[in-house]
Protein backbone atom coordinates (compact mmCIF):
# COMPACT_ATOMS: atom_id res chain seq x y z
CA UNK A 1 0.00 0.00 0.00
CA UNK A 2 0.97 3.67 -0.69
CA UNK A 3 1.50 6.27 1.63
CA UNK A 4 -1.02 8.37 2.70
CA UNK A 5 0.14 10.59 4.52
CA UNK A 6 0.58 13.69 1.68
CA UNK A 7 -3.24 13.06 0.65
CA UNK A 8 -3.89 13.40 4.39
CA UNK A 9 -1.61 16.67 4.74
CA UNK A 10 -3.13 18.03 1.68
CA UNK A 11 -7.04 17.14 2.73
CA UNK A 12 -5.65 18.98 6.34
CA UNK A 13 -4.43 22.06 4.63
CA UNK A 14 -7.40 22.65 2.44
CA UNK A 15 -10.11 21.86 5.79
CA UNK A 16 -8.03 24.68 7.20
CA UNK A 17 -8.25 27.01 4.70
CA UNK A 18 -12.08 26.60 3.82
CA UNK A 19 -12.21 26.78 7.85
CA UNK A 20 -10.14 30.20 7.85
CA UNK A 21 -12.25 31.52 4.73
CA UNK A 22 -15.35 31.02 6.55
CA UNK A 23 -13.90 33.03 9.59
CA UNK A 24 -13.15 35.65 7.51
CA UNK A 25 -16.04 35.62 5.56
CA UNK A 26 -17.77 36.06 9.37
CA UNK A 27 -15.45 38.54 11.00
CA UNK A 28 -16.02 40.74 7.70
CA UNK A 29 -20.11 40.11 7.72
CA UNK A 30 -20.02 41.17 11.72
CA UNK A 31 -17.89 43.95 10.75
CA UNK A 32 -19.78 45.42 7.80
CA UNK A 33 -22.63 44.70 10.16
CA UNK A 34 -21.07 47.13 12.79
CA UNK A 35 -19.95 50.00 10.87
CA UNK A 36 -23.11 49.92 8.91
CA UNK A 37 -25.18 51.05 12.13
CA UNK A 38 -22.13 53.54 12.82
CA UNK A 39 -22.91 55.01 9.26
CA UNK A 40 -26.18 55.47 10.00
CA UNK A 41 -25.68 56.86 13.69
CA UNK A 42 -23.17 59.25 11.41
CA UNK A 43 -25.69 60.48 8.60
CA UNK A 44 -28.40 61.30 11.91
CA UNK A 45 -25.89 63.50 13.22
CA UNK A 46 -25.33 61.09 16.41
CA UNK A 47 -22.45 61.07 16.13
CA UNK A 48 -19.31 62.94 14.91
CA UNK A 49 -16.87 62.20 12.27
CA UNK A 50 -13.98 61.48 14.45
CA UNK A 51 -16.09 59.30 17.04
CA UNK A 52 -17.10 56.81 13.36
CA UNK A 53 -13.22 56.82 12.78
CA UNK A 54 -12.83 55.71 16.27
CA UNK A 55 -15.33 53.21 15.98
CA UNK A 56 -14.26 52.08 13.33
CA UNK A 57 -10.43 51.41 14.23
CA UNK A 58 -11.69 49.43 17.34
CA UNK A 59 -14.49 47.35 14.74
CA UNK A 60 -11.13 46.57 12.90
CA UNK A 61 -8.96 45.67 15.89
CA UNK A 62 -11.64 43.25 17.05
CA UNK A 63 -12.80 41.67 13.80
CA UNK A 64 -8.97 41.41 13.06
CA UNK A 65 -9.02 43.37 10.44
CA UNK A 66 -6.03 45.84 8.91
CA UNK A 67 -6.38 49.20 8.20
CA UNK A 68 -5.43 48.24 4.45
CA UNK A 69 -8.05 45.23 3.62
CA UNK A 70 -10.44 46.02 0.93
CA UNK A 71 -13.03 45.05 3.62
CA UNK A 72 -13.13 47.91 5.45
CA UNK A 73 -15.50 51.04 4.52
Amino acid sequence: SGNTAPGRATTLLVAKAVTTMGDMRDRVTAYRTAMSLAKEMLNRGIICQEEYDVIDTIMAKKYGLSSCTIWRE
